[in-house]
């Protein structure tokens, strides 16, 4: 029963009759609180058993930035309140929904809150909507921030809207969903939730110069981001040191409990340093760690290590991307160490083209990483860079996604949304982009057949098309909605939604950390002679669906024996599997569908509609090609200068101004 339910005794539970009260009277509330404090878990439970105890209805949705988060902390609630997942606590990750019509609090991505606001115009589904992390700023988080700010004025006025974090621009935000009053601005009220779980202490590169003989500006350039082996070897000494620190502890007479032998998580900034820094922990000598990576395209085996209790004796160490700074939590981390750098996306100006870059983290992030560790006892966090780079160099605030990514889904969002055109709705967000970069993914949506292209259209705006309408109500990158469009004029529907699907989540082949060779010529033999991802995705999916149509599969462990075999991560090609239903029946919904049984081939068919498929792959993706030419032994031979062509990259065409590019070269191949 919901009255008979007894709060955990965390930082927030003092607060509860208050927070409660400022929820029920003001229509937005910024909550600030460090990371262990209860905002995520508790607050929401506040409101439902306060409007249980009046026999009131309530509905309330909580978003997370990543899957992970929402489905975890939907099972933490209902694992506290005794009750099933979905029935009165639940959560929709993607397609992935375990709710029902009794559900009242369900835990949902930013991304799926987005995509239903936007086709109810409306927020009047919910009676309280719970922004969780809002720090973040992702592209899709600015975007329902907008639109939450836009229905809130408008049609939805009776709506609450909490939004939280433990590292927050507060005025920034207060100031945004302020009210004007008498003719000035109100701003959101905003409340600073005290007392944090335990205390963490801090330490820079200049509390470490015991540990390394380097002076810092050596290993650190504010221009040039990057981890240097010199660093590499620094974060394995201080891995090492916490022995012999835990030792001197236990000898000054203080308690040696389990929770002391704590566990440690470094934030390293991609897959390609977590590999790095595996390697190097793995060649100590009576090393006694037991490392788990924690990465997104990591096996879910591998994931699922990083929550067990280290076997005794031995120290746990997670080496993790920024998915540990918010979405997970290992309970038992003890000590954090952070590069402070982070990979974000990044849209080149000019081309609209992404590219992940090292980048410096902000203060932020990094203060979010920092509250990892001390949630079951005192926590030490360790900074690599010294305290005058971190004052200096270190931004607050991360720059706003919106300010750096593609905006071509949220332009269509913005014309789904019909309430103006997307240079003036998008000029009212928290960051609002660059002008000439709405005006250039208008003219691109117009080059790929999204928006109409009338002589009369501005620059700034058109109409959506057949092809813009479809786009808009599919949940992939514009560029694979138009291929899943090309793929029902050209007949081949069922691969396109396939590589659609595909690559729209991570990736279902295996490559795991000791066995990449093997994972890299199990996926090579699926493409079948062609030098193509999409396509050895297409024949692995249609292996495994004839595989299970035969019954082949039909017994869980025969599918992951096969999968094991296949280097293919039963999971992962599963949720691929409900995206491709899902697309087919969005689809379905434009008069495009998928025959029931497809014909049979034979050689010659297969060659055609082969060829016929990398057409639609090209045509969908103009003008991002590369054409590769015939092969000129002689020349090779005569430009490499007798240089290995096995590790060496020929560039050439390169603009005459070498400064410009030196050091982004230089970090792109250092771990090569």
């Amino acid at each position: 029963p919901l009255a008979s339910y007894e709060y955990p005794s965390l930082p927030i539970t003092k607060n509860r009759q208050k927070l409660i009260s400022l929820i029920e009277n003001n229509s937005v509330v910024i909550i600030q609180g460090a990371t262990g404090s209860g905002k995520t878990t508790q607050v929401p439970q506040y409101i439902l058993d306060h409007y249980n105890g009046k026999n009131t209805a309530c509905n309330i949705v909580v978003t997370q930035p990543r899957k992970i988060g929402a489905s975890s902390i939907a099972r933490w609630v209902a694992t506290q309140r005794k009750c099933t997942l979905g029935s009165l606590v639940g959560y929709q990750v993607g397609l992935e929904k375990t709710a029902t019509e009794h559900t009242r609090l369900i835990y949902v991505t930013t991304g799926v809150l987005l995509q239903k606001l936007v086709l109810a115009k409306c927020l009047t589904e919910y009676s309280h909507i719970f922004i969780d992390e809002v720090h973040e700023r992702s592209e899709e988080m600015d975007f329902l921030l907008l639109v939450l700010r836009k229905l809130l004025h408008s049609n939805s006025s009776y709506v609450k809207i909490i939004l939280m974090s433990a590292t927050i621009n507060c005025k920034e935000f207060a100031d945004y969903f302020g009210n004007p009053i008498c003719g000035k601005m109100n701003p959101a009220y905003v409340f600073d939730v005290e007392g944090v779980p335990y205390a963490i202490e801090e330490f820079y590169l200049d509390d470490l110069k015991a540990l390394f003989s380097y002076t810092a500006t050596e290993l650190l350039d504010p221009e040039d981001p990057q981890i240097s082996v010199e660093m590499y070897k620094l974060s394995v000494s201080l891995i090492q040191s916490f022995d012999e620190m835990e030792g001197r502890d236990s000898s000054n007479g203080k308690e040696q409990t389990s929770s002391e032998q704590g566990s440690v998580l470094v934030f390293l900034p991609g897959i390609h340093e977590i590999s790095y820094m595996q390697e190097a922990l793995s060649q100590l000598f009576h090393k006694r760690l037991q490392v788990y990576p924690l990465h997104s395209s990591v096996t879910l085996e591998e994931q699922n290590g990083v929550f067990l209790p280290p076997v005794p004796g031995y120290r746990k160490v997670i080496l993790s991307t920024n998915i540990a700074e918010s979405s997970v939590t290992v309970p038992d981390v003890k000590y954090v160490i952070d590069f402070c750098l982070a990979r974000r996306m990044v849209c080149d100006r000019e081309t609209n083209y992404q590219s992940l870059r090292l980048t410096w983290a902000s203060k932020t992030n990094c203060n979010q990483r920092r509250g990892r560790a001390g949630r079951v006892s005192k926590g030490y966090c360790y900074r690599l860079v010294t305290k005058k780079f971190w004052t200096n160099e270190i931004r607050d605030y991360m720059i706003p996604e919106m300010l750096l990514a593609p905006l071509a889904t949220i332009v269509l969002k913005v014309k789904l949304l019909d309430m103006g055109d997307p240079r003036s709705l998008l000029s009212t967000a928290l960051s609002p982009p660059n002008i000439g970069d709405i005006v250039r993914t208008v003219l691109q949506l117009k080059e790929m057949g999204a928006l109409s292209a009338k002589r009369d259209d501005s620059d700034h705006d058109g109409e959506l098309t057949f092809l813009g309408r479809v786009l808009a109500h599919l949940p992939v990158d514009p560029c694979l909605g138009k291929m899943i469009v090309l793929g029902h004029v050209f007949g081949c529907l069922d691969e396109c939604l396939i590589i659609a699907a595909s690559h729209s989540l991570k990736s279902f082949f295996a490559m795991p950390s000791m066995q990449q060779l093997a994972g890299h010529r199990s996926k090579l033999a699926f493409t079948r002679g062609t030098p193509s991802d999409s396509i050895g995705l297409v024949n692995a999916f249609k292996e495994w669906q004839s595989s299970k149509k035969k019954g082949q599969l039909r017994h869980p462990k025969d599918e992951f024996v096969w999968g094991k075999e296949n280097f293919i991560q039963i999971k992962r090609i599963r949720e691929v599997a409900e995206l491709f239903e899902e697309l087919k029946k969005r689809v379905s919904q434009f008069n495009m569908n998928v025959p029931e049984s497809p014909p049979s081939l034979d050689y010659s068919s297969t060659h055609r509609q082969k060829f016929i498929l990398q057409v639609v792959i090209a045509g969908a993706h103009y003008p991002n090609y590369f054409v590769q030419g015939e092969m000129d032994d002689n020349l090779a031979t005569r430009e490499l200068c007798g240089f290995n062509p096995r590790t060496t990259v020929m560039l050439r065409h390169l603009p005459p101004y070498p400064f410009l590019y030196y050091k982004q070269l230089r970090s792109l191949f250092r771990l090569c």
